[in-house]
């Protein structure tokens, strides 16, 4: 697979190599690609968890309140509780950063 500027593989350059090794238009695998984003994104919206085999799991956790400072000023500010995405890596992506290592 091709990397892009700056040593970066982006999703096109995903589209492109799935439609070549299918051999499907890229118009078509761009549609697959939009569409399993959608799904995911529909489902974290939903409160569900994404499971994508052998690359990672996403979930939602809740981060408590807390006192943060401002890089700036020094002051310590109020940093108010949120729900942020986790995303936790399956076998596939750590066995790709064991054999990185």
């Amino acid at each position: 697979m091709a990397k892009s500027d700056y040593g970066v593989t982006k999703h096109y350059d995903i589209i492109r190599t799935v439609a070549q090794e299918l051999n499907l238009s890229q118009t078509l695998v761009t549609r697959v690609y939009r569409a399993i984003n959608n799904a995911t994104l529909d489902a974290l919206n939903a409160g569900t968890s994404v499971s994508v085999p052998r690359i990672a799991t996403f979930e939602l956790v809740d981060v408590d309140a807390r006192k943060g400072r401002n890089p700036r000023t020094g002051d310590i500010v109020d940093v108010p509780a949120k729900t942020v995405v986790k995303v936790r890596r399956r076998k596939g992506l750590n066995d790709v950063s064991k054999n990185l290592s």
